[in-house]
């Protein structure tokens, strides 16, 4: 069985979570509740972080669009194109790449957004 990646809390701490200028968030794999953003991920979706902290990971993604990425069974990466909704009620398409964690001691996912079109 392969490894999950562990992230540390301490990771976060030294910018390359907080600061990447590609929108980020954690999200915990049973409920999908929203445990860590990134200030990025408050620039382009509207929310404060401590209003994400109240959303859970579906409540900004809209519909996905099919697409066909090659099927890569050694990667843990999962991608897809979906229809995403800021809190100002306007919607844009991204790529959203996720990939397995284990944050503070929970199994999590960390969602990477990257703006395709508004």
């Amino acid at each position: 069985m392969k490894q999950k990646k562990v992230l540390y809390e301490e990771n976060l701490s030294d910018g390359l979570f907080e600061s990447n200028l590609i929108p980020m968030w954690i999200y915990a794999a049973s409920d999908k509740k929203i445990l860590e953003v990134n200030d990025a991920a408050v620039d382009a979706y509207g929310y404060s972080k401590l209003e994400f902290r109240y959303l859970f990971h579906d409540d900004f993604l809209g519909e996905e669009i099919p697409a066909d990425f090659p099927d890569d069974s050694e990667s843990d990466l999962l991608k897809q194109l979906s229809i995403h909704r800021a809190s100002d009620g306007s919607s844009f398409v991204t790529l959203m790449v996720e990939t397995p964690v284990t944050y503070d001691n929970i199994e999590a996912m960390i969602a990477r957004s990257i703006k395709v079109f508004n």
